[in-house]
């Protein structure tokens, strides 16, 4: 049963450290390292950063439980001093050390993560390294919602360099076959586009090869899918109601177009724009051709008799 110890002080940023290195003990020890950075970037702004060394030992190897006790102890001591979460956990054929700080300010992500690797004391190098570069930013997403970009990028051979700065080349031969490098951040919202191993649907993760440098980028977006999803229904909402419209005008004027059309031509326009059917026209002609003609008999005479 894992057996695992967290103790914590108040960060007051990451400050150097003399820290023994975890990685020479384990080289010694001709056990597995993998060695896990990861980020968690929140939207406030924040983020923690952590190295997380898991040490995998052979049923056969030389090394008492007190030796790793006492190490550990002394490495715990110096990562509180640096003002630093430690954690550590301790299981069947495996130890892991997680070593963790947090920044309010997440923007500046590879300058963070660097100053980590120095603040643990796993470059024991002079000096400071720097193998991580590059930005975390967020943006307004194309349709609603937020964007948050991770465009980062290591320098496998160099964070290996830093990690391996206080072995022998003998034990630098060993440990390039023993160790294993990752990187994995934890986004706000999904993430819709990555050149890393997505793990779920905010974290991500990448191997880094101790010889080449690694572009570490992932981009995620919160309250997208549902403002996406209103968009296309407003829109198509909107099509189909400028259908509709286009369609009842249409026929509305076509409709007119063939009343007009058939009035037309039943109608017949006479002088003073009096408008009457055209038997109208014919009974009145006929009325009209009556009326002058008894206008014309006097009302003395009578009638010829014929």
């Amino acid at each position: 049963m894992a057996n695992q110890t967290t103790t914590k002080r108040q960060f007051h940023g990451f400050r150097p450290a003399r820290i023994f290195s975890l990685l020479i003990v384990a080289v010694l020890f001709s056990a597995c390292v993998d060695v896990e950075i990861g980020s968690e970037y929140r939207l406030d702004g924040s983020a923690t950063h952590s190295i997380q060394i898991v040490i995998s030992q052979d049923p056969d190897e030389r090394v008492t439980p007190g030796q790793i006790a006492g190490f550990l102890s002394d490495l715990e001591q110096q990562a509180l001093d640096a003002g630093l979460e430690f954690t550590r956990n301790e299981g069947r054929g495996a130890t892991t050390v997680r070593i963790t700080g947090t920044t309010s300010d997440g923007q500046d992500a590879g300058a963070s993560i660097n100053g980590l690797i120095n603040a643990t004391g796993l470059n024991t190098s002079p000096g400071v390294t720097a193998p991580f570069r590059g930005t975390f930013t967020r943006g307004t997403g194309a349709v609603g919602g937020t964007a948050y970009i991770l465009d980062l990028s290591v320098d496998g051979q160099l964070l290996f360099a830093s990690l391996a700065s206080a072995v022998t080349d003998d034990q630098e031969a060993a440990l390039r076959e023993t160790l294993t490098m990752h990187y994995s951040a934890t986004l706000p919202g999904d993430i819709t586009e990555t050149t890393g191993e997505q793990l779920n649907d905010s974290t991500v993760r990448w191997e880094i090869p101790p010889d080449t440098e690694t572009q570490l980028q992932a981009t995620s977006r919160t309250g997208g899918s549902g403002s996406a999803a209103l968009f296309i229904v407003l829109g198509v909402a909107a099509i189909v109601a400028g259908i509709l419209i286009a369609a009842g005008l249409g026929w509305y004027f076509a409709r007119r177009k063939r009343l007009t059309n058939a009035l037309g031509g039943a109608l017949h326009r006479l002088p003073g724009q009096r408008t009457i059917t055209t038997e109208g026209a014919w009974v009145a002609a006929r009325i009209g051709g009556l009326t002058r003609r008894l206008s014309r008999t006097k009302p003395d005479e009578p009638a010829d008799e014929r």
